[in-house]
């Protein structure tokens, strides 16, 4: 009976070697299925309840710029999630209709090309946009910069094949300082190995809600392992700088310096593969940072090289000495020896220029162009602001260098009219920046300067702690700094409303001037802008603002007081041009009918002055008002305009209408027909003392008008003038002896025989 049992369990667990090599696939088929639907449903219910966020290059930008996409400022968490703050890319949009005249550059590059320290009015792409748009007046050109600090060229081949899909003219590329630590570098704290292969498919696979989920669940399980590390990623006082480095020391050839060169090459060449193919242009940039000032972070001694502080040493000896070519050369050795990884070594260039030549692409040679703006070919301080950031200057510098080379290679357009070029100097000179922009910007690098690896790595940076405003620009901009989530142009913002509630119209105009140019697309700032030129009586200089933002989207704003504003001018036809752009909302507003109406007058389309006017009356407190021509030789002529005008109304007995056109016509030239009709209409109203003087300007003017005497007449007998009264009657029997007497003069002053 046991044995029975025994021989039956036997067969029962070689069942399953019984099961078809078929059934086996469709079981095993089965099982994939199950898991494969199990996570498409875990994927589905994650993408439904939006975990992550939209990761995508490009987003749709606010409703209040909803023709655009722009930069998505999220984009950063597909690179860094280990940190607590990350970095962002600029706030620059596309349209997402590109026009017909469009042209569309984009930029890539991290902290430098994104404009580092300051805001995005003063990254060397906005420069550069502003003056392509110049330049082309007739094209729609955008420039847009995808930079962000922490990044290297695996953030750079991640974006292109998505800038592809966006229908690019142009790439520029201005990187290779953050290639050792930037994100996924051979030294980064946000790193997952060596291998390039596995670092593609990782950035192609985080866009699954589902891998980023587990991503964070791993983060989580690390971190509280590694808790009582040195590294603290919420460390809000670290600077990214600090926050990102993993391997402090990479020797001038060593493995982890040669897998870093060999990344670099690799990712740039690819993405030149890719927009070859795509038939894109690309314009390459030396690399370029501060050698004469900063001393070597981090010196070691090799048998192959000498240190790093030794040459740096030799080379200060050789600058004070005055040869300053051997300084030059060894400054930049130093560098290169430098073993903390913060700047681009020479051979990085010389990969530039290496791919360029394979690829038949330009590149703009940056740092012999900051040698030339240096003094004794020596790139220190005067351009750079610590070891690798532009000052102001050598943004301006910078965006030269790009600016030359595509003129150069006759990008755009094989013609450049050198009528619309202006040199770098001339767009410096009236750039949108303000005092905020100097002190945010100054302060960013007290912040940098405060941290590792300028000081020590155990010391707290306590920089901004020690920080004393002394004004309003220094509160504000350390109120901005502090709180990253805010923006330097929320700072612009509140100063421009400060000092408008102070009445100091033109620092208010200075800083809504510098949002113009930091986010050129919102019609808000131009607004504000032009409004403080307003309340300046400076309202003609708000015309090249106003047609500036009509570039991005046509607005009610602009419209009318552009319109407004070439009336004044006495350029009807300007005026009209852009009337007639209104939208029909605009027929509800007071001073856009105002507008209207006088350049109907103006233009001699009396008809539809009258439709205007019948308008402008039927609303309830609706009045035409005259209108501020300024006084010049193309007003002048308007003059007889408003007189043909007022004949009708006069006509009509309409006097109030008649009289504020006859007025509207002498604030623009004297005429003896004014002066006479604006007489005529006071003493009907018996104002007598104010019409007087009209009538006797009408008659100096040489109208001899016996209607125009017998006014006179009764203007000076009711202002006490009998002498003169009877005078004027004199002359009107001289001209018309049987004139009638209606106002019944002769009998007052005992005149008939």
């Amino acid at each position: 009976m046991n044995k029975r049992k025994l021989n039956n369990a036997k067969k029962k667990a070689d069942f399953s070697y019984r099961i078809s090599p078929g059934k086996r696939i469709v079981f095993g088929l089965f099982l994939f299925l199950i898991a494969a639907g199990i996570l498409l449903l875990a994927e589905g219910i994650l993408r439904l309840f939006n975990y992550g966020g939209n990761l995508h290059l490009f987003i749709s930008a606010p409703e209040e710029v909803s023709d655009y996409y722009r930069c998505n400022p999220d984009i950063g968490k597909r690179y860094f999630y280990r940190q607590f703050t990350i970095p962002d890319p600029p706030k620059d949009l596309l349209l997402k209709e590109k026009p017909e005249n469009g042209y569309r550059i984009f930029v890539l590059g991290g902290s430098t090309t994104a404009g580092f320290p300051y805001g995005n009015n003063l990254m060397f792409s906005r420069i550069l946009w502003r003056r392509l748009q110049d330049v082309f007046p007739d094209k729609r050109i955008e420039v847009v910069n995808t930079a962000m600090a922490a990044v290297n060229s695996y953030t750079l081949l991640d974006f292109t094949d998505e800038i592809l899909e966006y229908e690019p003219d142009l790439i520029l590329i201005y990187a290779g300082h953050n290639e050792f630590y930037g994100a996924l570098g051979v030294g980064s704290l946000e790193s997952i190995g060596h291998n390039r292969s596995l670092i593609k498919v990782y950035m192609k696979i985080q866009h699954l809600r589902l891998f980023r989920l587990l991503r964070e669940l791993i983060n989580r399980v690390v971190s509280v392992f590694k808790k009582n590390d040195a590294y603290n990623p919420e460390d809000l006082t670290a600077t990214l700088m600090e926050r990102i480095v993993s391997e402090q020391v990479i020797p001038l050839g060593s493995e982890l310096y040669e897998l870093g060169k060999k990344q670099f090459r690799s990712n740039l060449e690819e993405i030149l593969r890719k927009a070859t193919r795509a038939n894109i242009p690309v314009v390459l940039s030396e690399l370029v940072c501060n050698v004469g000032n900063q001393s070597p972070f981090r010196s070691v001694q090799s048998d192959t090289f000498p240190p790093a502080e030794q040459v740096y040493y030799e080379a200060q000896q050789n600058e004070d000495r005055g040869d300053f070519k051997k300084a030059r050369q060894l400054y930049i050795r130093a560098k290169d020896l430098d073993a903390l990884r913060f700047r681009a070594t020479e051979d990085f260039n010389t990969i530039i220029h290496d791919l360029s030549s394979k690829y038949n692409v330009p590149v703009v040679p940056m740092r012999q162009i900051f040698e030339k703006h240096s003094p004794h070919g020596i790139v220190k301080n005067e351009l750079i602001l610590e070891h690798l950031h532009p000052n102001v200057d050598g943004y301006f510098v910078m965006a030269d260098g790009f600016y030359q080379t595509l003129r150069e290679e006759e990008y755009i357009s094989a013609k450049w009219d050198s009528n619309l070029i202006e040199s770098s100097d001339a767009y410096k000179k009236n750039w949108g920046l303000t005092a905020l922009d100097t002190v945010y910007g100054n302060l960013s690098i007290r912040w940098l300067k405060g941290g590792w690896p300028f000081q020590p790595k155990e010391l707290r940076n306590k920089s901004l702690e020690t920080y004393t405003p002394k004004n309003k620009v220094d509160s504000v901009a350390l109120y901005v700094l502090v709180n990253k989530e805010i923006g330097v142009e929320i700072g612009h913002l509140n100063l421009a409303n400060y000092y408008r509630d102070k009445r100091e119209y033109r620092k208010a105009y200075n800083e809504y001037r510098a949002l113009t140019y930091t986010i050129p697309q919102e019609i808000m700032f131009y607004e504000g802008a032009a409004e403080m030129l307003f309340k300046l009586n400076k309202e003609q200089e708000a015309i090249p603002i106003l047609q500036e933002s009509l570039r991005f989207r046509k607005n009610d704003f602009a419209i009318k007081h552009l319109a407004r504003l070439y009336l004044q001018e006495g350029n009807v036809d300007k005026a009209l041009f852009y009337l007639a752009k209104a939208d029909p909302r605009l027929t509800e507003d007071q001073e856009f009918l105002n507008t209207l109406a006088h350049a109907y007058i103006a233009s001699g389309q009396f008809d539809q002055f009258r439709k205007v006017l019948e308008h402008i009356y039927s609303r309830k407190t609706g009045s035409l008002q005259p209108f501020p021509y300024l006084t010049k030789s193309e007003t002048r002529g308007l003059a007889q305009q408003y007189n043909s005008a007022a004949t009708d109304f006069l006509k009509e007995r309409n006097l109030n209408v008649a009289f504020l056109l006859l007025t509207q016509s002498l604030n623009l030239g004297e005429t003896a027909f004014a002066n006479n009709w604006i007489g005529q209409i006071l003493l009907a109203k018996k104002e007598f003392h104010r019409a007087l003087p009209y009538l006797q300007k009408a008659e100096a003017m040489g109208l001899r008008d016996a209607d125009l005497y017998y006014n006179l007449a009764a203007a000076s007998y009711y202002t006490e003038q009998k002498d003169k009264a009877i005078r004027y009657l004199k002359k009107l029997k001289q001209i018309k002896p049987d004139h009638a007497d209606p106002a019944g003069l002769l009998d007052k002053m005992n005149l008939n025989e």
